[in-house]
Parts: structure tokens; C-alpha cells; sequence
């Protein structure tokens, strides 16, 4: 059973509500926490395969990782921002080590900057939104509405490489897949590019046009569940 630490609370007589509804009808799934201009990928293993922010109600904030982190919140519609009334945390430990450390600089993202407002912005590119959350002190939370999980699975049917790549990814179909589309995305969440992969030969993407980092490669096909694969560029 998890334990329920209350950090912080009071209580105010008028609530102001979030004026974009995008914020509560999506479930956000992070993608990256860029602390002092670096970045922090989540881990993806058989514990914690997404780590997920929901807004409700205009006020009400909840993120889960292994604990559940919630709050209430008072929004600025005019400034894009919200500031924490209360925050509150529950307590267990992950079973992995990579997770409760993850857990505790994620949380400590909202945890240590509390009494500031957060600025948010919310971008639509090709049917995906992006969440950038903003802390006083320049630190990032970035989120899709796209749920990225890049666990790899035995049964799937394609397979890509080299990883990390340098100027050219190989796609493998197996099964009898025949035409592929392949969405690229940028860890801020931005479409890069787009490619349809025709036929049922393994088909090899050009990526020289894309900068040194970390990518997310979203594959989609007839009968095929779409699978994400992430991707480092050398």
C-alpha cells in the first residue's frame, strides 16, 4: 500500500481553470527532463514503461512514475503559467535502482522550484502535441501525447540498425511487411521528417540531414502495431 506524504497545502476561496483544453484532454507521456541544459531520458524496463501527467478539471495536477507525485494548481491564462497550492507524494520504493533515482530528480523538478510560477506551451505538428514545461530556473519537462515506449519486443516485426547510426538506418521487415510509414521525432517532441517504405525489401532510411543526438523512430503499417524505436545519431 503506498503512504501519502503531504509536502505542502493550503487552501484559496477562487480556483482559476486552465483556458486550453489540451492540457486536460491528453494523457502526456515524458520524453525528456533537461536539468542545467542537459538531458534526462526516461527509462523504459519491465517496471516503468511510461511516465505519465494528467491535468483534470483545470486544477488538479497527477504524474506517476513508481509513486504517484499530485497537486493543485492555480493558472495565469493570460501568462501560460501555474503555480503549485499544494503538492503531495506518495511512498514506496521502485524495485529498480535506475527507477527510484529517475523518480527522485523527476519529482524534485517540480518538488524544488514549487513556490514559482511553471510556464507551459503546448505545439500540434502531423496530429502530435508537445507539453513544454518551464521551471524560474530554466530547467525543461518535455512531454508528447504520443505515447513513445521503446521496450523491444521478440514478436516484433521489424528491425533497425546500426544504433547509434551515423548517415544511413537499415529497416529489416519480417513477416511479409510490405509498405512501412516511419515518424521522426526530436526529444523536444518535433516531427523531423516524415517516409513511407514501399514494398516488402528492407528499405534504408538517409539520415544525414539530422543533428548529433537522440531520436524517436515511430513505425506504422497496415496490420502492424505501431512500435517505437529509439535511436541515437553520432
Amino acid at each position: 500500500m503506498k503512504k501519502l506524504l503531504l509536502i505542502f497545502i493550503c487552501f484559496i476561496s477562487v480556483k482559476s481553470f486552465a483556458q486550453d483544453p489540451q492540457l486536460d484532454d491528453n494523457t502526456w507521456y515524458l520524453y525528456n527532463v533537461i536539468v542545467n541544459g542537459e538531458d534526462h531520458i526516461p527509462p523504459v524496463n519491465v517496471e516503468v514503461t511510461d511516465i505519465t501527467l494528467d491535468f483534470f478539471d483545470g486544477q488538479d495536477f497527477h504524474s506517476v512514475v513508481c509513486n504517484d507525485f499530485f497537486g493543485t494548481l492555480n493558472f495565469d491564462d493570460a501568462e501560460s503559467t501555474f503555480t503549485f497550492i499544494g503538492i503531495g507524494i506518495t511512498l514506496i520504493n521502485c524495485n529498480l535502482t535506475e527507477n527510484n533515482v529517475y523518480e527522485s530528480s523527476y519529482f524534485n523538478f517540480y518538488g524544488s522550484n514549487q513556490s514559482d510560477p511553471f510556464t507551459y506551451e503546448i505545439t500540434n505538428d502531423s496530429g502530435m502535441s508537445t507539453l513544454i514545461i518551464t521551471a524560474s530556473n530554466g530547467d525543461q519537462a518535455i512531454y508528447g501525447s504520443v505515447r513513445l515506449n521503446v521496450m523491444e519486443f521478440k514478436s516484433s516485426k521489424i528491425k533497425t540498425y546500426p544504433n547509434p547510426m551515423i548517415n544511413k538506418l537499415t529497416v529489416e521487415k519480417i513477416n511479409t511487411i510490405k509498405d512501412l510509414k516511419v515518424n521522426v521525432y526530436n526529444l523536444q517532441g518535433r516531427l523531423m521528417f516524415s517516409e513511407m517504405l514501399e514494398g516488402d525489401q528492407n528499405s534504408i532510411i538517409n539520415v544525414e540531414s539530422l543533428d548529433k543526438g537522440i531520436y524517436f523512430f515511430v513505425f506504422e503499417g497496415d496490420g502492424f502495431k505501431s512500435k517505437t524505436t529509439k535511436i541515437i545519431k553520432q
